[in-house]
């Protein structure tokens, strides 16, 4: 009956998105549910952010000034939301919304806060991919080379003609979105990181503040494996690998694209272990990164490959979902674009069930749909086919578009305006390979005194 009345009190108020409406459906009284509360304005008038120099040069040359989008969230509507009973995890400017944990009861209160205008569930998401083939990597012997095991990768997209022009990625700050990174594996010593942030950190029970509120969100400067964090050192390989192809540098073994070039670091996604069925990748982690990583560390280019589709605790996007605008972290990637950042993207993986099932052309992920997001697919080096596994077999390939807001239907036609992906590099690429400990988690750690 409390469930009742408090879904009741929020449908009267403000606007609840269908996700929100299933998971509150399911949720007990005492259940937290992680949501975005979306405000109406941006409430009393205050300064705007002092930005790095770099940022605000950025900004210059793409022509977009401070505005109205950068105000922060008025803290007056934060400390509502909050007084509300909800613990605030982030607070977007961009978004103009902050990212909450509450339970029904206190949701049904933050609804009828006259300057929240939506509430939307921030949803959990299932990967289609085997992680476990992750396994199965190339070994790191390689032909004595220049570029060793990656001269393939690096012609395809002539990038060896860009360094001998002297184009190296000097001057340039690259920041990458992911799951972790190991610097000390030995072809990134020469990388030069100039910033990273760990954005998953959530406060362990009886830790070394004394605060049992595990939902608390203190983001660290570690972007590494962290005992006690982290379910397993697979926690940092898919960071490495994407980290390795443009900061890597061993000659004759793996020099990436973009040697020197500073790097940025983001630790957004959340690797739970290899036996369990899904990742949690939470969106308000990616929204943070993006923002820091661009009006904070001041990023040039934001690079990701991140996807999101499916979520284990709520409706699929359908392919109309995927039109730039459905998706919270697209959003928050156009706006990240529209202050001069340039974002790239994968258009994400398409795993063994929906191969066998034979894969629609329309299986593009989100951010990759954005209309500033430089969307990348994925082609064999070789034969610069689509990276698509033969019918029968096993294995993964690239999603495809186009984005659904660009198909227009005529009469006797159809017109796709926008062309999805972008570009397309290397399916299968040689990268830093960090050895994985046993599927089986350490043993956790003694909380501290």
């Amino acid at each position: 009956m409390m469930l009742t009345l408090a879904a009741g009190a929020l449908a009267a108020a403000a606007d609840l998105t269908p996700a929100l409406r299933a998971r509150l459906s399911a949720a007990s009284p005492a259940d937290r549910v992680l949501c975005w509360v979306g405000f109406s304005d941006k409430g009393a008038a205050r300064g705007l952010p002092a930005l790095p120099a770099r940022a605000v040069e950025r900004r210059r040359r793409a022509g977009r000034a401070l505005g109205y989008g950068d105000l922060p969230v008025d803290p007056a509507y934060a400390a509502a939301v909050a007084a509300a009973g909800a613990t605030v995890r982030y607070a977007s400017a961009w978004l103009n919304a902050v990212s909450v944990s509450a339970t029904p009861a206190a949701l049904a209160a933050i609804a009828r806060l006259p300057f929240v205008a939506e509430i939307d569930a921030l949803p959990v998401y299932r990967t289609a991919v085997d992680r476990a083939a992750w396994l199965r990597s190339p070994g790191k012997q390689a032909p004595a080379l220049d570029y060793g095991s990656a001269a393939e990768q690096i012609r395809l997209m002539r990038i060896d003609e860009l360094h001998r022009m002297g184009y190296t990625g000097s001057g340039v700050r690259l920041a990458f979105l992911d799951s972790g990174f190991d610097r000390e594996h030995e072809a990134l010593q020469r990388a030069r990181i100039v910033a990273e942030r760990d954005f998953q950190r959530m406060v362990r029970p009886l830790d070394q503040y004394g605060d049992p509120d595990t939902t608390r969100w203190r983001p660290d400067s570690v972007t590494a494996y962290e005992q006690g964090q982290d379910t397993s050192r697979v926690q940092t390989w898919h960071g490495t690998g994407m980290l390795s192809i443009a900061g890597a540098y061993k000659a004759g073994s793996l020099i990436g694209s973009a040697y020197n070039a500073d790097f940025i670091l983001g630790k957004t996604e959340h690797v739970h272990s290899l036996t369990e069925a899904d990742f949690q990748r939470e969106e308000d982690w990616f929204v943070a990164g993006l923002e820091w990583a661009a009006d904070t560390a001041g990023a040039d280019i934001i690079s990701s490959s991140l996807g999101y589709r499916q979520w284990r605790d709520s409706a699929d996007y359908a392919y109309a979902d995927m039109n730039g605008a459905a998706a919270r972290c697209t959003r928050a990637a156009d706006s990240a674009a529209a202050r001069g950042v340039l974002v790239l993207n994968s258009m994400g993986n398409i795993g063994d069930a929906a191969v066998r099932n034979g894969r629609p052309d329309t299986c593009i992920l989100a951010p990759a749909d954005g209309q500033g997001v430089l969307a990348v697919g994925g082609v064999w080096p070789g034969s610069r086919a689509w990276a698509y596994p033969p019918v029968g077999t096993t294995g993964s390939g690239p999603a495809a578009g186009p984005a659904a807001d660009s198909v227009r239907y005529g009469p006797d036609s159809v017109m796709i305006r926008r062309i999805k992906p972008d570009v397309s590099s290397s399916w299968q690429n040689y990268y830093a390979y960090n050895e994985p400990d046993p599927l089986t988690a350490p043993a956790p750690r003694a909380p501290r005194p």
